[in-house]
């Protein structure tokens, strides 16, 4: 059950995973956001959150894109569309390859 006000479960609190730099990403993204919405940006129709394959999910426990997108959903009322995509192909994980590789290890994955 979540602790109200941290988002998080006590097992999180007891055993955190490491997404403290996406809570952090989160609140200056949907910061920035507010800013630029009241200085003219059109709001965003809908967040759309990159899913994981279900081998990294296992490995990692938690999918950093949604959890950036459920924190700007509650932020700034800006409503997920979950089934835009779905993932269709297990890729690497894109931090060890080069921007060439990133490409073409992507391609055909959703």
């Amino acid at each position: 059950m979540p602790i109200p006000h941290s988002g998080l479960c006590g097992q999180c609190l007891t055993n955190p995973p490491h997404f403290t730099q996406v809570i952090a990403l989160a609140e200056l993204l949907s910061k920035t956001l507010e800013y630029k919405y009241h200085n003219g940006l059109t709001k965003l129709n809908y967040l759309l959150a990159v899913p994981l394959s279900s081998n990294r999910l296992k490995q990692r426990g938690f999918n950093q894109a949604s959890l950036l997108a459920n924190w700007l959903n509650k932020k700034l009322a800006i409503p997920i569309n979950i089934n835009t995509l779905s993932r269709i192909k297990d890729t690497l994980p894109q931090q060890s390859l080069s921007a060439k590789s990133r490409q073409t290890n992507l391609k055909n994955a959703f």
